[in-house]
């Protein structure tokens, strides 16, 4: 670890996303196990089992280059939560087969939205950026 002086906001970005990514990898790997022991499974599902566990071991990796000030780190930090915006609002809307509109669905995806773009605007500010150069 580096002897830098780590801001409160970065640690707290740290274990959001390290809770994210882990959740999010379990999930994936869960699914995909389910998907592939269940004849007939929909394709879709494990296509976003894969998309979560990509996504998942990306955020894990990004957290690491966080927490050590490697500039790579905050590269994929920002290119993971710029990504995730979009796939946030495209979540707010019932996309997949059968499913259903819930508001409990569009709070939550509107909170991971929110969360994103506040980590996108913290880390490019001016006393945490130069800390990744």
């Amino acid at each position: 670890m580096s002897s830098t002086k780590k801001p409160v906001g970065i640690i707290l970005i740290a274990i959001y996303g390290g809770l994210g990514g882990l959740f999010s990898t379990l999930g994936g790997v869960g699914l995909l196990m389910m998907s592939s022991s269940i004849p007939d499974f929909p394709f879709w599902i494990h296509a976003m089992a894969l998309v979560s566990f990509v996504f998942g071991i990306g955020l894990l990796f990004s957290i690491v280059g966080l927490l050590t000030l490697k500039s790579w780190g905050w590269t994929l930090t920002n290119m993971l939560y710029a990504v995730s915006i979009p796939l946030g609002a495209l979540s707010v809307f019932p996309i997949y087969p059968d499913a259903e509109f819930s508001i409990s669905n569009v709070v939550m995806q509107l909170i991971s939205i929110g969360l994103a773009a506040f980590i996108l605007v913290y880390i490019r500010k001016p006393h945490v950026k130069p800390l990744y150069r």
